[in-house]
């Protein structure tokens, strides 16, 4: 019997198939992959197929569906079996340890790849020209001599083999990138800016569980008429009695025949929503504890809203934006199409394509590495203000 099983633990796994026993096909095509490193269950044995990126996840049950109605079909027995409320053993800091321990891995495995493919091709490559070295400089292919078929194979043997060695040397340049991004897999998943957003991210995913799990209220039809509403033929007491404990009647509107119906959420999705936000809690608290340590390492500060005020530049890149409104999460700055070559941009030097005044544009605080406030501005930089300052004769205190 095969087995489809997920869990945050593990993620979604396959038990009892193997290697060449006829369901590759099928199972490769919901969207499982091969694996001999897949942990050992202790009823169902041995996995070989798994579904990436599901651990700590909800199950993609259309996935896991289609594969076990495909396999059914041809005949084989398929039993589902998700479990979405019990924990996972393995701490968060221990999953992300397993991802580098797995990028280094590789990092090691594509640089010998690389290594070998450089040398083979370089060998080869050298060996050719070695031989090319004997021929004397424009000696040409001699036609009608007997020994024209020979040279002429031999120059074809030598291209052959030169044409490998510059593959050769690709798929070495090739593995030496692969290297290059595994080596960096680490410092890129802990970059101040990644782990910032990611954590905003995971926020915004727990308080959207935490309203998930509140009482939700709905408009019910009091009375449905002597055909019922629909495919709709219960009671209005019927369908009151299945609604979870706790469930309620906030106020009944007779004239229009409607009722205002509080709704406990039910159990299942109560348990299923803790375990994930303990889940994000726990992620949340490893990252804030990565990003604190990058952010002292090195010396970065963290902007927010009670830094700036409307009319203060804020540094993004090589330069610095006037800023139009300060938002939670972000600022509002002024742009345009001529930023390229403009230290300072303001309301007044911002242009569109068309030369009219720019536009704006939200960034969040982790992207800003400076800020200038309004008399900074205009002291360190005052030529960027005379440009647009008013002529003489021309100000408010001379227009009568």
């Amino acid at each position: 019997m095969i087995v489809i099983s997920h869990t945050f633990e593990t993620g979604t796994l396959i038990y009892g198939t193997s290697r060449g026993d006829g369901t590759g096909k099928l199972i490769h095509e919901a969207g499982f992959r091969p694996s001999s490193y897949l942990p050992e269950h202790p009823v169902h044995g041995d996995a070989y197929w798994y579904m990436a990126s599901t651990r700590r996840h909800l199950a993609k049950t259309y996935k896991i569906d289609s594969c076990a109605d495909a396999l059914r079909e041809a005949g084989y027995e398929v039993t589902v079996e998700i479990d979405h409320t019990t924990l996972p053993t393995t701490p968060y800091a221990g999953l992300e340890r397993e991802r580098y321990n797995r990028a280094d891995a590789r990092t090691s495995r594509y640089s010998e790849w690389a290594d070998s493919a450089s040398a083979t091709g370089e060998r080869i490559v050298e060996q050719v020209r070695e031989e090319r070295s004997h021929i004397p400089l424009g000696q040409p292919h001699l036609i009608g001599h007997h020994s024209f078929k020979k040279t002429t194979r031999q120059e074809e043997r030598r291209n052959t083999r030169e044409d490998r060695g510059f593959e050769h040397l690709r798929r070495g340049r090739h593995w030496a990138e692969r290297a290059k991004t595994a080596a960096k897999y680490q410092a890129g998943r802990e970059a101040i800016g990644t782990t910032a957003r990611r954590i905003d991210k995971l926020e915004a995913e727990v308080r959207k569980l935490k309203r998930e799990m509140l009482p939700r209220q709905d408009y019910w039809t009091i009375w449905l008429g002597a055909f019922g509403y629909g495919t709709q033929r219960k009671t209005f007491r019927e369908r009151f009695a299945e609604l979870p404990s706790g469930s309620k009647v906030v106020s009944l509107d007779l004239p229009r025949n409607t009722a205002l119906m509080s709704i406990v959420r039910s159990e299942r999705l109560l348990a299923v929503n803790q375990a994930l936000i303990a889940m994000r809690e726990e992620e949340m608290a490893y990252w804030q504890k990565v990003l604190d340590a990058r952010r002292a390492e090195e010396g970065v500060r963290v902007f927010t809203l009670e830094d700036f005020a409307v009319g203060d530049f804020a540094k993004i890149g090589k330069r610095h934006y006037e800023i139009i409104r300060r938002n939670p999460k972000t600022l509002t700055v002024i742009s345009g199409v001529n930023i390229h070559g403009l230290k300072i941009v303001t309301k007044a030097n911002a242009r569109n394509a068309l030369g009219d005044p720019g536009w704006t544009q939200t960034i969040p605080y982790t992207e800003v590495s400076g800020k200038l406030t309004a008399k900074e501005a205009r002291s360190q930089h005052p030529e960027v203000f005379q440009e647009h300052a008013p002529q003489d004769g021309s100000g408010p205190e001379n227009s009568a």
